[in-house]
């Protein structure tokens, strides 16, 4: 297996397709090079390679797996602390878990609103024009 079938083997695998991944090869042609970016590659360093970039590419890719765990901590904190005040316990749950998602586009609806208040409740007619109701 060529270092190219094995990152889009990797990749087809969600379980391991989030796994940083560094092509080092002796194919140094912008063809390979483009060819493994779209498979997947994160990195692709040439033979031979210095220590020095190939040390730095690694802290760099494990940094920004360390950065894109972070990012979804907080995505979590912030579902489970935001919509658990809006939404029913379950579907927090859910949401946070992947089992569910919100992507329902918003939608015009005619809805009715009636604020009541009961202090000075005579008043209200005398101090607010109204709109008449339509017959039913």
């Amino acid at each position: 297996m060529t270092g190219p079938e094995f990152i889009q083997t990797l990749h087809q695998h969600e379980e391991f397709s989030s796994i940083p991944t560094i092509l080092l090869t002796a194919k140094s042609d912008d063809q390979s090079r483009a060819h493994a970016t779209r498979l997947g590659a994160n990195a692709y360093i040439n033979k031979p390679f210095d220590d020095l970039e190939l040390i730095s590419t690694v802290d760099n890719l494990l940094d920004l797996k360390k950065r894109e765990r972070r990012i979804e901590e907080l995505n979590r904190y912030i579902a489970q602390n935001v919509l658990q005040r809006f939404l029913p316990p379950q579907l927090v749950a859910d949401i946070v878990e992947g089992r569910s998602t919100l992507d329902d586009q918003a939608k015009q609806m005619d809805v009715t609103v009636m604020f009541a208040d009961l202090c000075n409740f005579t008043q209200a007619p005398i101090s607010y024009p109204h709109n008449p109701l339509p017959a039913f």
